[in-house]
């Protein structure tokens, strides 16, 4: 069976031009790496669709007004895998990242589209995914795409 990703996330240059990050399988996904993305290394992304050949998703429109994320701009992290998940005090869904600290991951329409935090199985499917930890020290910006 050959998997395919048909999105690339990709971050604008200056310039017009455009560095590939990585695949996403979905566009929840590539929401939400997204998301991690502009909060370690802030710009503009876009996720293009490979079988439209057409930009779905572009960051300007969608992220600049979020107060969260604007807040987050000058904040860094570590990218780290997550292990398990659990319900805070508030009923709120919590990442267990494997550096050892926590991250909330709520689904808050329109602020937020996590609807995979809402079931067992999206849940389940996440973890090994990575999310940005911000108690972790920050990876420089112009890193390897890899790393980030």
């Amino acid at each position: 069976m050959h998997l395919h990703s048909p999105f690339d996330i990709l971050q604008k240059k200056p310039e017009g031009s455009f560095r590939w990050f990585e695949a996403a399988t979905d566009l929840d996904s590539a929401n939400i790496r997204i998301d991690e993305l502009i909060s370690l290394c802030p710009g503009d992304y876009v996720v293009f669709d490979q079988r439209t050949h057409s930009v779905i998703l572009d960051s300007p429109s969608r992220f600049r007004h979020s107060k969260r994320v604007i807040m987050q701009e000058n904040v860094a992290g570590t990218m780290q895998k997550i292990v398990d998940f659990h319900m805070d005090e508030s009923r709120d869904w919590v990442a267990d990242l494997e550096c050892g600290h926590q991250q909330h991951v709520r689904h808050n329409p329109p602020w937020i589209h996590r609807h995979w935090v809402t079931t067992p199985q999206g849940r389940l499917e996440h973890v090994g995914r990575e999310l940005n930890c911000l108690a972790c020290p920050a990876r420089i910006c112009g890193a390897s795409a890899a790393a980030i």
